[in-house]
């Protein structure tokens, strides 16, 4: 019993499993030895390995196992001690039984590759909008009536006469009816209001001019 060796406490190999989401990739390990998910590989325990994991239409995954200290094979080597086994302990010491493969299994979620050409058709471009044509306006349409711009026609008329007529001429001029009443007179100014086809308006009129009131 005092020449105890490593199978007193456990193997110098363990079974490593490796499984990646989806399935089917490609491992390679540093120490050359290649599977395809998910699979198992026996592995000494004592050696570090580097593992790169590929599947078309992922990216490439690499990563890093390393050999550690395990808690059983702490209790193995306590077993050694024990029965008196010190040349076990130094055994287990070396070949690596002692320690144990992290992590272990090593399971990869695979992330779809990035910026890949899609081979679906583009969609055909959506046909430009057309604008219909402007109508053309009418020899008998209607002169705009601007509210913020009165219009202003110029009259010689003398104020002692009034501007009845006047007025009425300028309704005239923007199809209003020329049926224009009297509505105030003040300071030589008069305003006469009348009726045209959108509105009822009222036209102010002085020394020289009238206006849309």
């Amino acid at each position: 019993m005092g020449s105890g060796c490593a199978t007193i406490t456990r193997g110098t190999t363990e079974a490593w499993v490796v499984e990646s989401e989806p399935a089917g990739a490609q491992v390679r390990l540093s120490s050359g030895q290649t599977c395809t998910t998910p699979c198992t590989l026996e592995l000494k325990r004592k050696n570090n390995f580097g593992v790169e994991i590929e599947k078309e239409g992922y990216d490439r995954v690499s990563t890093q196992v390393v050999s550690s200290n395990s808690r059983a094979g702490a209790v193995g080597m306590a077993g050694n001690v024990l029965i008196g086994g010190l040349i076990g302990i130094g055994v287990d010491a070396a070949s690596g039984a002692t320690k144990e493969l992290r992590p272990n299994p090593l399971v990869v979620k695979l992330v779809s590759s990035q910026g890949q050409a899609s081979t679906a058709p583009a969609a055909p471009a959506a046909p430009a909008a057309v604008a219909p044509p402007a109508p053309t306006a009418s020899a008998t349409a209607e002169p705009a009536v601007s509210a913020t711009e009165p219009a202003v026609a110029s009259t010689s008329l003398d104020p002692a006469e009034g501007y009845a007529v006047e007025a009425a001429r300028f309704a005239k001029q923007y199809q209003c009816s020329e049926d224009v009443a009297l509505m105030s007179r003040e300071n030589g100014r008069e305003i006469y209001k009348t009726t045209c086809p959108s509105r009822e308006i009222q036209i102010e009129c002085w020394t020289g001019i009238c206006r849309m009131h």
